[in-house]
């Protein structure tokens, strides 16, 4: 059986002067040449994902689990409008590795944005005047585990 774990998050920007949703550094908005001065040593490649023109890929650690952090920019405007948060110990594992890698992202993202605001069901949702992030669970048994965190506009999902 399918084991899932999918965490969703959605960030909106407010028109106040607010800053807007960013992560490492990686604010949304940003231009290529911009998002490539956060650290000069990564640079953006061509990235096969849907409406996407460029990625810069890098890894990190988000407290005591390892991570693969994704930089998107939009295809029509080439600025970032997704950054996404993959846990290394997701995939076709289940178990303790899944609930490890759920945890540790669910303990950064709570470090960074506070205490959630609401859980229901398989859902956990944060918010504040510029963000609303969503972290979605779906699982079946043992055998597969897709844990991922993603910041996008609010008008993108």
């Amino acid at each position: 059986m399918l084991h899932a774990l999918i965490i969703f998050a959605t960030a909106a920007a407010s028109s106040g002067a607010e800053t807007p949703p960013a992560f490492d550094g990686y604010v949304l908005g940003m231009s290529v040449s911009e998002a490539e001065a956060v650290a000069p040593g990564r640079k953006s490649l061509e990235c096969a994902k849907l409406m996407t023109s460029r990625c810069i890929v890098y890894e990190r650690r988000l407290g005591q689990i390892a991570a693969i952090v994704t930089i998107h920019f939009a295809l029509d405007d080439r600025r970032v409008d997704q950054i996404e948060i993959t846990p290394k110990d997701s995939g076709p594992y289940g178990g303790a590795s899944c609930e490890a890698a759920w945890s540790g992202l669910n303990t950064s993202l709570t470090a960074t944005y506070g205490e959630p605001q609401s859980r229901e069901g398989n859902t956990v949702r944060w918010r504040s005047g510029t963000m609303a992030l969503t972290a979605t669970v779906l699982q079946e048994e043992d055998e597969y585990c897709d844990v991922a965190a993603s910041l996008t506009a609010a008008g993108a999902q």
